[in-house]
């Protein structure tokens, strides 16, 4: 007479829960697999890590990755938004470390609603509209749903538009889209350029008027001092946060200094990236 185990599984009850849901994917990745798979590959590695570093930043969850996208969750509509503006911000960053011949763009959505919690996967109808908000989105742009409006307007502050050409209609329910303007597209230190170069210029300017009339005190001192390195010395900009890249111009023969502390510099592109 054989003997029978009964293995009891825990019985595990669904929950719900309120959450705020991203959807990120790599605008055109069909197309770019089908002419290099080799290369978009890479760039979906390369995007993979970003997302899942700017979601540990902005204290999110990697619910599952979807071949060339990703779906996250947080508990704060606030951090959900931000993870996704960040994302947009370090894509430039992204392109010139990969240095593809076309750059790689990603497509973000977010909506924040009651969602079913089970074997740490996410169900319901906000999941839905989650995924279907992000197919709304331009490459290199962000859709927020107008319950993720309400709660980000009045600490975020962001310009946003209303999604047209009969958005609500390709939802499973009536819901107002918004376009996240300027600040998803374009990069932080892109946004700020022309007040970087000002301030460069200004110093720039300074440091050559003090230059000529030590010249024109002192011609042997002046013929001497050609001879050296170029530099440029500058102050640094209030927006910029220490350890962030930021634009100056020039060339990579240039010694940049912060005062008397020299600053480490990188070329992108043709553009000299300088590190606060």
């Amino acid at each position: 007479m054989f003997g029978c185990i009964l293995v009891l599984r825990p019985l595990v009850t669904p929950k719900r829960k309120l959450a705020a849901i991203l959807f990120a994917d790599i605008a055109g990745y069909t197309d770019r697999s089908s002419r290099d798979e080799g290369l978009a590959l890479r760039a979906r590695e390369g995007v993979e890590r970003l997302v899942k570093a700017s979601a540990l930043i902005h204290h999110g969850r990697i619910v599952k990755m979807l071949g060339d996208g990703a779906m996250l969750e947080f508990a704060s509509a606030v951090e959900a938004v931000s993870c996704a503006l960040d994302i947009q911000e370090q894509m430039a960053s992204l392109n010139v470390e990969l240095q593809l011949e076309d750059a790689v763009s990603v497509r973000i959505g977010v909506h924040v609603g009651d969602v079913v919690e089970e074997d740490d996967d996410l169900y319901g109808n906000a999941v839905n509209i989650a995924s279907r908000v992000h197919a709304m989105a331009q490459p290199g742009g962000v859709c927020i749903t107008r319950e993720v409006y309400v709660q980000i307007r009045p600490i975020l502050k962001l310009q946003c538009a209303p999604v047209g050409g009969g958005a609500s209609k390709r939802l499973p329910e009536e819901v107002e889209v918004f376009q996240v303007l300027g600040q998803a597209t374009l990069p932080r230190t892109a946004r700020r350029l022309p007040l970087a170069l000002a301030a460069v210029a200004g110093v720039f300017a300074t440091g050559l008027a003090l230059w000529m009339l030590f010249a024109s005190q002192s011609p042997a001192r002046a013929e001497a001092s050609t001879s050296r390195p170029s530099a440029k010395r500058l102050l640094l900009p209030d927006w910029v946060t220490p350890g962030e890249w930021f634009p100056v111009g020039g060339d990579q023969s240039l010694s940049v200094y912060f005062g008397n502390r020299p600053a480490r510099t990188r070329m992108a592109g043709d553009t000299l990236m300088v590190q606060a």
